[in-house]
């Protein structure tokens, strides 16, 4: 249910958030943006309360702060990408807008610490550098592990090579005459594709498109014990409605032809909003609420900022399908998910039915914690979009685009479609 004054969205009502009061949006009093998104409790009260600031003379964000209200205020996350009073700007954006840092602190960090990220480009604003250091001053601090990411890339943007960490063998990429990726080394891989561009093979999985270069089958090359395939069907919007799990049968040396899981989905636009087990009579599994996304939240404040920005920075909550657990959603300033909080255990945070998320410059996951940060659970993370996680990560994940297509997002950088 959504509610607006003066053509302005500013409440959302729906499962996972409490039903009288839900979700409310402030905006600047000058502004269509909006400052602060409110999780209400029953009784009105703030629960969590989100923070966008911008800064003062140049229309960029400036931190994105979600904190618990309190005597004080508890601060889970806090994204600073501008500068603090009697702080060199320079030390944060660069004179074209460019983030060459961002400093994270908040209790989501406290098992591994307040730090930050630094970041290069090169003439072309291609990311050159990714830092991740200890402590908050930029530019200083200990390498993180992992912390040291470099890129390289060729004078017309493919990428050439990825070291993190210094590796004494860094990843390098061969392309062809069409700049598709023919070849990897460290890992060594090989890829193919079909007379539309599709990717087909990697040399671990075999990939099947349809007429509409729908990927349709993710299945292993050469399967055994273990091995998965997962199947796709797709509405005619284009939007994936189902995905089926098989596993390989080493008795009969094939695919079994049951599903071990069948997930079925039911769109609001393309904002899944109901996750239905299609191996118990399309019984709902989980429910989202999705609210303003990045679109709605810089100033479109019709119900259009629901699907302005695909989405991304929009999902407000999820519940099971029992109706007993809640969850709420929290963000960087990008619309990436940083903090998924089971709402029962608020004003504290429990992290061991909660989930926390920290992403390198190319949306890889390089921190997670507790169980909604743990790989059974992962469903919505970077640039809020549907994460498939049947395959390992050295592998690349496949992900939803911010229109519903499913595309690999591999370790080269680049999306397969």
């Amino acid at each position: 249910m959504y509610r607006n004054t003066l053509g302005r969205l500013n409440q959302v009502l729906g499962p996972g958030l409490y039903e009288t009061h839900g979700v409310r949006y402030e905006r600047f009093s000058d502004s269509d943006a909006v400052e602060y998104v409110r999780y209400k409790d029953a009784s009105n009260n703030d629960k969590i309360i989100t923070q966008r600031q911008y800064m003062p003379d140049r229309d960029l964000l400036d931190f994105a702060e979600n904190r618990i209200p309190g005597d004080p205020d508890t601060v889970v996350s806090r994204y600073r990408y501008g500068f603090e009073e009697g702080q060199d700007p320079a030390e944060l954006l660069d004179t074209l807008g460019r983030r060459t840092a961002v400093i994270m602190s908040g209790s989501a960090f406290d098992d591994y610490g307040d730090h930050h990220w630094d970041f290069g480009y090169n003439d072309r604003n291609e990311v050159t550098a990714g830092n991740r250091r200890e402590g908050t001053t930029v530019q200083q601090g200990n390498f993180m592990t992992p912390g040291d990411y470099d890129y390289t890339y060729d004078p017309i943007g493919n990428r050439t090579e990825t070291n993190v960490d210094n590796q004494q063998n860094p990843m390098t990429y061969t392309r062809n005459n069409v700049n598709q990726y023919t070849a990897t080394t460290y890992p060594t891989e090989s890829f193919a594709y079909d007379d539309d561009g599709n990717l087909t093979a990697d040399g671990t999985y075999t990939y099947v498109w349809d007429a509409e270069n729908r990927l349709t089958e993710v299945r292993a090359t050469s399967p055994e014990a273990g091995s998965k395939k997962l199947v796709f069907a797709y509405d005619y919007m284009n939007r994936r409605v189902c995905k089926q799990l098989f596993t390989w049968n080493t008795g009969t040396s094939d695919w079994n032809t049951t599903p071990a899981s069948d997930k079925r989905f039911v769109y609001d636009g393309w904002n899944v909003v109901l996750w239905l087990n299609g191996l118990s009579d399309n019984a709902v599994a989980r429910k989202y609420t999705w609210g303003l996304d990045l679109s709605g939240l810089a100033g479109d404040g019709s119900v259009s900022g629901i699907h302005g920005a695909g989405g991304i920075g929009g999902l407000l909550a999820h519940q099971s399908s029992t109706g007993t657990s809640n969850f709420w959603y929290l963000y960087d300033g990008n619309g990436n998910v940083c903090q998924v909080l089971d709402r029962s255990y608020l004003p504290n945070v429990s992290w061991s039915t909660s989930g926390h998320f920290e992403y390198d410059a190319y949306g890889n996951i390089v921190h997670s914690r507790g169980v909604m940060g743990g790989v059974a659970q992962r469903a919505f993370c970077f640039s809020t979009k549907w994460l498939d996680t049947e395959r390992p990560p050295s592998a690349g994940c496949l992900a939803q685009s911010p229109f519903g297509h499913v595309h690999q997002e591999a370790h080269d950088g680049r999306e397969e479609e």
